[in-house]
């Protein structure tokens, strides 16, 4: 079954639901700050590519997200890096502690390249509410592989009931897709037949492809970054697609607003072309996909 295929019988009537019912989204991600420690050549805001100022978002801004989305009795997963490393961020703890409090129901995940990690560290993620621990190792180095191998072990040793997933065959020269459009795939770091995000096989010719797919991202992810701006997908790097702010008011009610929904509408009907964000964008996204990258089970994902 094709991707087409595979969004009309299964996403697409899920994504009508959403809009019509005005579900909940499945998964918050919060940039708490604006900014990576890594080099991946595919990103567009690696050290060397960045050009955002280093942003912090506020305890209190953060509490007022977390109260908002407990008053609509939002019930996924709280991501905690967008386009960031999270573990740079000296607040970081703070805020799983404030979205412990207010948000003990949903699951609390944290993805990192795990340069910063270290047991401790990762304990003290967990013992503060974390419950998904992703690794993204994007180096070569066989030390850091080992280093982050036993950090797994422990973890899966002390604490059985955490969903920990590290990946070990991450590059920093990944050819994924153009991320938005913010990333252009170049002959120096492209991967022939490597599989994209959207698990598809690509190669140098077509990883640069623009494509009139409709897209589920928006359907069930709000983004959240350092200064308040909302928006609906982590490819969206500069928030261009800004549909208003975490300062206004409930940032449920700002995720539905006909802005939100002109988005939606559009990439519902495959046409990408109606912003340069989407427009350049050649990830595909079905409604689980984000989920069966986590790991959750079957069940799992039926529950959020």
């Amino acid at each position: 079954m094709t991707y087409i295929d595979n969004f009309r019988t299964k996403s697409a009537p899920e994504a009508r639901r959403v809009v019509v019912q005005r579900l909940n989204p499945t998964v918050v991600n919060f940039e708490t700050r604006t900014l990576c420690n890594s080099t991946c050549s595919f990103c567009p805001v690696s050290i060397q590519n960045e050009t955002r100022q280093d942003e912090s978002m506020s305890g209190s801004l953060f509490e007022k997200v977390c109260k908002d989305l407990a008053e609509k009795s939002f019930s996924g997963i709280l991501s905690f890096q967008l386009n960031n490393e999270p573990l740079i961020d000296k607040n970081l703890l703070k805020h799983i502690e404030t979205a412990q409090t207010l948000l003990p129901e949903c699951r609390k995940k944290i993805t990192t390249n795990g340069i910063k990690l270290t047991l401790d560290f990762a304990k003290n993620l967990v013992d503060q509410g974390i419950s998904i621990l992703l690794v993204d190792n994007y180096s070569d180095s066989r030390e850091q592989k080992l280093r982050l191998m036993n950090i797994e072990d422990e973890l899966r040793r002390e604490y059985p009931d955490l969903l920990v997933k590290i990946q070990y065959d991450r590059s920093i020269n990944e050819n994924l897709n153009t991320r938005g459009g913010r990333k252009k795939v170049v002959e120096s770091y492209a991967h022939p037949k490597q599989a994209t995000m959207g698990n598809i096989e690509t190669s140098l010719e077509d990883a640069n492809d623009k494509i009139n797919y409709p897209c589920y991202r928006p359907f069930s992810s709000l983004t959240v970054t350092s200064d308040g701006s909302i928006g609906l997908c982590c490819y969206d790097v500069y928030f261009e697609l800004n549909i208003g702010n975490a300062y206004g008011g409930n940032v449920i009610d700002t995720w539905h607003n006909a802005v939100a929904d002109k988005i939606r509408n559009e990439l519902l009907n495959g046409n990408r072309s109606f912003s340069a964000v989407c427009g350049s964008c050649n990830a595909e996204y079905l409604n689980d996909f984000d989920l069966k990258k986590m790991g959750l089970s079957k069940l799992e994902r039926e529950r959020l």
